[in-house]
């Protein structure tokens, strides 16, 4: 496929679609090179677009204030102007959120809230991503603002810290009118005392702070996310609702809420026909495939998709779960890539470490596995926690995390009773680990929306990097017994 999909890109004709693409998105790489998925104007009216309303449906539905005024929704995905690359026939490549769907396709409704907000479209100047973030801050935290637009969860997580690392310069500029040192707007010292004076009360400024009508975060839920998300009600407040965004993929739309299940969606049988192979099978050619009225609650399975777009049996490797049935049509949920470690699946490990981190009394901030290079193997897993490690911790979690993965596979139990695999090892990573390695990972030019979490880490430097600012507690990394 990823030959058709460049000979797509290099202008030949009729390779997957007889209609000529009007554009290519690309996708965010996360297991290899960026693919230039093509788009034609019949995907975009009869798959994409109808798909990108309905995803909305529920975010207009539950908080229509946020939908109100142009100012009352950040919009982090939305950055049209940044990276907009071409073709070898000139055609754009960019990301789904970086389309202008009106001056393209004439269809001025798909423009998403707060992609009209005065801090919507920062400077072409302005190249660096982690600057580009902070001129949305800056400039909206003089406004009201009532949702915040993500997709990707780690853009939203990361704020909290930004914010507070950001404070003084932040409070500042409010006072003198600038924005990263420019004059921009009128000062308002006013409003920089009042946001100072609650960090005073605090002891840090939190987006709760600023924006305490906040109602909604926008993002993906489930995979890594589950982890960490239930965190940021203390941060952006008790009553702010985390609504999931549709499960989807540069590729294709997948699924989309209909009412409020905090991570499953609804799968687009009028847009996208569906095939499904087990998790836990190789996809091969000839691999007997299920349709949609196959599936059982519960089950775990890859997807495999044709659509409108020139897509044909695509194999997407992604895995998701049923959850339930929607009168009748599967409702999925997003679990994480079809990669194994050790033999295990990687997409099951974020459910199985919030299961041990439950089970061990602790909130989960970040985390990462890794498969040691010792012999016999073992797994090794980077976590991060709210609050202050104990030795009592480490230990549980170790042994609630050995419990879990036993109890989740099969051939793990067996690896761990004949001693080819040891007990897994806990890391308790510092505080703020993995904040900054997601804006090292944008610090080095790759788009925020893009830069997802990773669930395992393969490279032995970046894994020393990760946990270099935890090494005085690691001489209290426990491994279950």
């Amino acid at each position: 496929m990823s030959a058709w999909l460049e000979a797509a890109a290099d202008g030949e004709h009729a390779v997957l679609t007889s209609e000529d693409p009007s554009l290519f998105f690309t996708s965010s790489g996360s297991t290899g090179a960026h693919k230039k998925i093509p788009v034609t104007a019949t995907f975009m009216r009869e798959c994409f677009l109808p798909f990108a309303y309905a995803a909305m449906g529920n975010f207009f539905d539950f908080h229509p204030e946020a939908g109100l005024r142009d100012d009352a929704t950040i919009n982090f995905k939305w950055d049209p102007t940044l990276e907009l690359g071409r073709t070898a026939t000139g055609r754009p490549y960019l990301g789904a959120s970086q389309v202008d769907y009106k001056k393209s396709f004439g269809e001025e409704l798909a423009a998403e809230p707060g992609t009209r907000a005065p801090w919507s479209d920062p400077p072409a100047e302005l190249e660096n991503h982690l600057d580009r973030i902070y001129y949305r801050v800056r400039l909206a935290a003089e406004a009201d603002v009532r949702a915040m637009i993500g997709i990707n969860p780690a853009v939203i997580a990361a704020l909290p810290s930004q914010i507070e690392r950001w404070t003084p310069r932040l409070l500042r500029e409010i006072a003198e009118g600038t924005v990263l040192g420019r004059a921009w707007v009128r000062p308002n010292p006013g409003r920089a005392a009042q946001l100072e004076d609650l960090a005073a009360a605090f002891g840090r400024l939190l987006p709760y702070h600023i924006w305490p009508r906040l109602q909604v975060l926008f993002c993906w839920t489930g995979a890594s996310a589950s982890v960490y998300l239930p965190l940021l009600g203390r941060a952006f407040g008790p009553d702010v609702e985390i609504l999931p965004a549709p499960v989807a993929a540069s590729e294709s739309p997948i699924g989309v809420s209909v009412d409020r299940h905090p991570s499953a969606g609804v799968l687009v049988l009028p847009f996208v026909f569906f095939e499904f192979l087990p998790a836990d099978r190789e996809v091969r050619p000839g691999s007997a495939t299920l349709l949609f009225s196959d599936l059982e609650d519960g089950g775990e399975y890859q997807v495999v998709l044709t659509h409108v777009g020139g897509l044909y049996r695509y194999a997407l490797g992604d895995v998701v779960r049923v959850v339930d049935h929607f009168h009748g049509v599967p409702r999925v949920e997003f679990l994480g890539r079809r990669q194994l470690l050790s033999g295990i699946g990687e997409w099951t490990l974020p459910g199985v470490l919030r299961q041990a981190l439950d089970a061990a009394g602790l909130r989960g901030a970040g985390f990462r596995f890794r498969r040691s290079a010792a012999s016999p193997v073992r797994l090794e897993a980077a976590v991060e926690i709210q609050g202050r490690w104990t030795e009592t911790d480490i230990r549980s979690l170790a042994w609630q995390l050995d419990r879990f993965l036993s109890a989740a596979h099969l051939g793990y139990a067996q690896a761990r009773q004949e001693g080819t695999l040891t007990a897994p090892i806990v890391v308790p990573a510092a505080p703020g680990t993995f904040v900054a390695d997601w804006e090292a990972r944008v610090a080095r030019g790759t788009r925020p929306a893009q830069v997802k979490d990773r669930v395992c880490e393969h490279d032995p430097s970046a894994w020393e990097t990760l946990i270099a600012p935890a090494a005085p507690a690691q001489e209290h990394a426990w491994s279950a017994p």
